[in-house]
């Protein structure tokens, strides 16, 4: 039973590596707070692509959006980080 909790708060840890502190996503004026929203497809430690679709938004207003984040990397720095439509984010 040791073992099975050991590893599963491997997991957990492998799962956040990056820390999200923000995410914005969006066209020129038209940005949106979607930090929660990325945090959660964090969490999961998959990779996601980054659209209107993922990321809960209106694709009529997003069209030829980029994504934003500004996160705490593996080696603990803080760093911004740019995404464009259609690109992945990878977090494994």
């Amino acid at each position: 039973m040791w073992t099975l909790l050991a590893f599963s708060g491997t997991i957990a840890a492998f799962a956040q590596r990056v820390e999200i502190l923000s995410a914005y996503y969006g066209i020129g004026n038209y940005r949106v707070d979607v930090t929660e929203r990325v945090q959660r497809l964090a969490s999961n430690g998959e990779s996601f692509e980054v659209s209107s679709r993922n990321l809960g938004l209106d694709p009529q207003r997003t069209q030829g959006s980029h994504l934003q984040m500004t996160v705490i990397d593996r080696s603990g720095e803080r760093v911004q980080r740019e995404y464009e439509e259609g690109d992945y984010v990878d977090f494994r």
